[in-house]
């Protein structure tokens, strides 16, 4: 999958999850697939910083539903965003890259917004 298509994606995962905030716990998601993303770990290092497996288990669903919408979540070599083998999460590199710019440019403006 090209960096436009999952630019177009992310943005809409992002934007369900900003809508949601009121309902869900977006926030924390969004802070669960960054680590996903960047590779901060192992499976059991994110869930413990998580709270929970099932808390991982939830952002992830939760991020590929806002992806893919009805869609079942493809392996990686089928254009999956991500898969996992029980201790390590391999993220699709073209999705983990606009991912995380687009958290960073939301940094950013939330940082500016505050100053």
């Amino acid at each position: 999958m090209t960096n436009a298509v999952w630019k177009d994606r992310v943005d809409t995962a992002l934007m369900r999850l900003r809508k949601d905030r009121w309902t869900a716990p977006a926030v924390r998601y969004m802070e669960i697939v960054d680590d996903v993303a960047a590779g901060r770990g192992s499976a059991a290092d994110i869930a413990r910083r998580a709270g929970s497996h099932d808390m991982v288990d939830r952002a992830l669903g939760h991020v590929t539903l806002a992806l893919l919408g009805d869609e079942a979540a493809p392996r990686l070599d089928q254009g999956g965003w991500y898969e996992s083998d029980g201790e390590r999460y391999r993220v699709a590199p073209d999705f983990a890259e606009v991912w995380i710019a687009a958290r960073d440019a939301e940094r950013r403006m939330e940082a500016r917004q505050s100053a």
